[in-house]
């Protein structure tokens, strides 16, 4: 694995080393379809009363993040020509559909760990913040 990784890493620079202008890769109508449905469910978190409120200008920045990294993974599944094939959509999905129960519950453990860490190592800096969210989580702890 890590020799396949190696060599497609290695491959995928060489082709675009020489690139001045940013490698674009189109979205299909499908996986195009499948962002507008992600970027519909931020939006609402987004408002003023909303969930992500409190860190709307991280927030704001996922759709676009999470878009980014499915290119990356696109690049990495199709080192030759990733940026000559548009992004479709069962390579955006596909990248979800194998999780577990299990699993996600592995993953929002060790996620809520790291969160608890940070935030006390955070503490140990100021017991407050000027930045009401954090404020109220470090007053918590």
């Amino acid at each position: 694995m890590a020799a396949t990784y190696a060599k497609h890493l290695a491959g995928l620079t060489l082709a675009l080393a020489d690139w001045t202008d940013p490698a674009l890769i189109q979205l299909t109508p499908e996986a195009d379809a499948v962002l507008l449905a992600f970027q519909k469910v931020t939006e609402s978190p987004l408002g003023p009363d909303g969930s992500f409120a409190p860190i709307v200008k991280w927030a704001s920045r996922r759709d676009g993040a999470v878009a980014r990294i499915a290119g990356l993974l696109h690049l990495a599944t199709h080192p030759e020509d990733g940026w000559h094939r548009g992004h479709e959509d069962d390579s955006v999905q596909s990248r979800y559909d194998h999780i577990t129960p299990g699993m996600w519950q592995a993953l929002m453990t060790a996620l809520t760990e790291m969160w608890e860490e940070a935030l006390d190592a955070r503490r140990t800096m100021s017991l407050g913040s000027p930045v009401a969210a954090l404020d109220a989580l470090l007053k918590a702890r």
